[in-house]
């Protein structure tokens, strides 16, 4: 099904390329390119491949597996297959996974170690498009294409929040990890890695430049080489199959912008996306060795003083990048409509790829505290199958329900999956320190955030964006400082010094008090109410944070009063205002119109995506279902909305049966996370959260490790 979902998006995005570009000029443009053009971009491709494998060869062996150049130009050539006919990020795992488990090589450290290397490519990449960008269209054009994502303020956010994360909390066991990571030999490997990323880029970079040249001789070759970097960067967004669809249509924006005809434009892209798939289909083959003989099976390990990492760094490096990458999100604007990409996404899916071939090649399945969450997530999936279809025969498919919805379970299983592995490998200390995380990055983008806004209404600059992080959307930053209150509450017997938890705690629920967001209010309220009737001892510790929150929230509020009683007026909140009648009435609109659509499919609902299409043709503009249970009774009827009971009567039996939510913190986090989803959701639609299913993951997680690590106070 993994397959289909990607696939489907490629081809949903070529057709609109192809579209664009009109079918019969797009034929007339492919005779351009003859044998004199397809053979030497066929060799920059398998030159592209051939790189590519020694590049992974010695990113091996910077992980400390000695592996043979040949054995590791097969596993490469492995992935490259694989990713043609799965979704690229997993299939490259798993084609790869194919050829390491001969030599020993756990999943997770085969995850790790392709999430390095693409991570270093991306990088090298993304920065070869910037400077396209900039040569073609200049600074201004180029940073108004980085509208609503800020790399600088992403990177300073996260990188201090980092930094303090382990000033402050950093293990010994994290200490020896970045003496391993950030010393001279290291930063000597990770420039070999990117040379050699580089190396591979440029090649594909003249791919594209040849069969630009073709269509658009009148360019010089250096703008061909901007366009070509731009191109394959969006290429290589794990979006679609192969970077079908994506590529082309970025081809016709990027070549239109130069004046090149869309169809010369798509022509040139379907020439490059089809020899590239052609050589991996021809080389890899010849390369991928399904049994390596004796003498290529046994892995020379790299003495253990200059390895890399080791499988528990694996561990803790995968799962902490999604950690800390979960609160940044990014909105992609495509022709169809808006995509919503997390920078931790890519790390999600690998932890997916990592649990999953441990499962296979095991052949275990995951171990949950509750047993039946195994059977309970396949048959959210099936129902999932069952809604798109039922859409798909009414409306048609649509970009919001096939790559937002179906693909995007996918990614929610990724982050499920992360939490899982965590604490799966490191028991409560695991646990333990995402709480420490999550906490310090909300913590470090509530004040990172206000102290931009307060800039910017100190210099008089309008504060035209509501107070929402790095969401791109205030009620889910408000839902995301939420989880880190709950996980906050659960732990706070654990906090040696009273004032950690009284200023963290009123930092998070001041900046809950920043998004506006009523419903993320009343929730904190309940919270903090429930943590002081059952916490007896930390309750004067809530009281007083509840109070400085207020406290700082009506000095902000009041600043502005009293500058326009001054100077007449047009002050800016630095906070988010409230919403308006007019907002509620919408909301209160569209969660009629979901029970209207129910009782017309009472049984199996109207389907996945057919009320968004339906009722943007009725009012001119896309309505959505502010109620996560009324939008799961309206697409997928009484069925879907039966399988919601029944996870939340596993759950509350879990909780309330076995009274985990008194013994231990893990049961404590989880009451209030699923408490506040319960609460929030009647509101919003939070089922898609990423932050809640990476820490349903790890609450759920049943340990490996028995001895539990003496951890020291938040």
């Amino acid at each position: 099904m993994y397959k289909k979902i990607n696939i489907g998006i490629a081809i949903f995005l070529l057709a609109l390329g192809v579209w664009i570009a009109n079918p019969l000029d797009l034929y007339e443009r492919l005779k351009q390119f003859d044998v004199a053009i397809l053979l030497p971009l066929s060799f920059l491709l398998v030159c592209n491949l051939l790189a590519a494998g020694v590049r992974f060869w010695r990113v091996l062996h910077h992980f400390g597996l000695g592996l043979s150049l040949r054995s590791s130009l097969s596993a490469s050539m492995a992935g490259n297959l694989a990713g043609l006919f799965f979704i690229p990020l997993l299939g490259q795992v798993a084609g790869r996974q194919l050829v390491l488990q001969q030599y020993g090589v756990p999943s997770v450290l085969n995850s790790s170690l392709s999430a390095y290397e693409r991570l270093v490519v991306a990088i090298s990449s993304a920065f070869l498009a910037i400077i396209g960008a900039v040569a073609l269209f200049g600074a201004a054009v180029s940073l108004q294409l980085l509208e609503g994502f800020n790399l600088v303020e992403v990177i300073l956010a996260a990188g201090l929040a980092g930094f303090l994360n382990y000033q402050f909390f950093g293990r010994k066991f994290e200490k020896q990890l970045v003496g391993k990571l950030f010393n001279r030999k290291n930063l000597e490997r990770l420039i070999e890695v990117m040379g050699l990323g580089l190396i591979g880029q440029l090649l594909m970079l003249s791919a594209f430049a040849v069969c630009f040249h073709v269509v658009a001789p009148q360019i010089s070759w250096f703008n061909l080489f901007c366009t070509a970097a731009i191109v394959s960067f969006a290429a290589s967004m794990p979006v679609s199959a192969g970077g079908w669809g994506v590529r082309e249509l970025a081809a016709v924006f990027v070549l239109g912008k130069l004046g090149v005809p869309a169809s010369d434009a798509v022509a040139a892209s379907v020439v490059v996306g089809l020899c590239s798939t052609l050589v991996v289909l021809i080389v890899a083959p010849l390369f991928a060795v399904r049994y390596p003989s004796a003498m290529y099976r046994k892995v020379v390990a790299v003495p253990a003083g200059t390895a890399l990492v080791q499988e528990d760094f694996a561990f803790w490096l995968l799962g902490f990048a999604v950690v800390v990458g979960v609160f940044f999100q990014v909105h992609l604007v495509l022709p169809s409509g808006e995509l919503n990409v997390n920078m931790a996404d890519p790390f999600a899916l690998f932890s997916l790829g990592a649990l999953a071939l441990h499962c296979l090649f095991l052949r275990e399945a995951p171990a949950w505290r509750i047993p039946a969450m195994n059977r309970f997530i396949l048959v959210v999936l099936l129902i999932l199958v069952v809604g798109f279809i039922n859409g798909w025969m009414r409306v048609g498919i649509t970009q919001w329900a096939l790559g937002g919805k179906v693909f995007g379970v996918v990614v929610l299983l990724g982050y499920l999956s992360a939490g899982y592995l965590i604490v799966r490998q490191f028991g409560s200390h695991g646990l333990y320190r995402i709480t420490q995380t999550v906490v310090m990055v909300a913590l470090v983008i509530v004040i990172f955030q206000l102290s931009i806004r307060v800039g910017k209404y100190v210099q008089g600059i309008p504060i035209q964006s509501n107070f929402e992080g790095f969401a791109a959307n205030r009620n889910a930053f408000a839902f995301q400082l939420i989880c880190a209150i709950s996980l906050l509450l659960a732990h706070a017997a654990w906090c040696r010094k009273s004032w950690y938890l009284i200023l963290g705690l009123s930092a998070l629920c001041f900046g809950v008090l920043l998004t506006g967001s009523r419903t993320a209010i009343g929730v904190v309220f309940v919270l903090i109410t429930l943590g002081v009737v059952f916490q007896k001892r930390e309750r004067y510790q809530f009281l007083a944070a509840a109070l400085l929150a207020g406290g700082m929230y009506g000095l902000v509020e009041l600043v502005p009063v009293l500058t326009d009683g001054f100077s007449g007026g047009g002050g800016h909140h630095v906070s988010s205002q409230f919403s308006d009648k007019g907002s509620d009435g919408v909301r209160w609109r569209a969660n009629y119109e979901a029970l209207q659509m129910w009782w017309s499919s009472p049984v199996w609902g109207a389907g996945l995506g057919v009320f968004l299409v339906e009722k943007e043709k009725i009012f001119g503009y896309p309505l959505q279902i502010h109620n996560s249970f009324l939008w799961v009774l309206a697409e997928f009827g009484l069925v879907g909305f039966a399988a919601a009971l029944y996870g939340i009567w596993l759950f509350g039996r879990f909780l309330w049966v076995e009274k985990v939510w008194c013994r231990l913190a893990a049961g404590r986090s989880l009451a209030l996370l699923v408490l506040s989803f319960l609460m929030f959701s009647q509101m919003h639609e939070i089922l898609y959260q990423r932050m809640l299913w990476l820490l349903i993951g790890a609450c759920l997680a049943v340990p490996h490790v028995a001895k539990r690590l003496k951890l020291s106070p938040l």
